[in-house]
């Protein structure tokens, strides 16, 4: 599986979907309310979320995801998404 990652001047979010977490058996409350959400897409801040998501990607899958990292120079549009609640 492919994984956006997407940073601002401030910030970054990996983007995964409901139904990626749940595969590495997460749902999406067991992300902090510093992540967003769009309908069935989660935005999971770099901090602590997206390492939960790595680690359990990583126990299930036995490898590494694949990451593709893209730098936006303004404010990303994420940030007008709902927090995870």
């Amino acid at each position: 599986m492919e994984f956006a990652y997407i940073t601002d001047p401030g910030h970054g979010w990996l983007l995964v979907t409901v139904d990626q977490a749940r595969d590495v058996g997460l749902e999406p409350d067991a992300f902090t309310t510093f992540s967003y959400r769009q309908g069935d897409v989660l935005a999971l801040e770099e901090d602590m979320d997206m390492g939960v998501f790595i680690q359990a990607y990583r126990a299930k899958h036995q490898g590494e995801p694949l990451i593709r990292a893209k730098h936006l120079d303004q404010d990303a549009w994420i940030r007008a998404w709902r927090s995870n609640y």
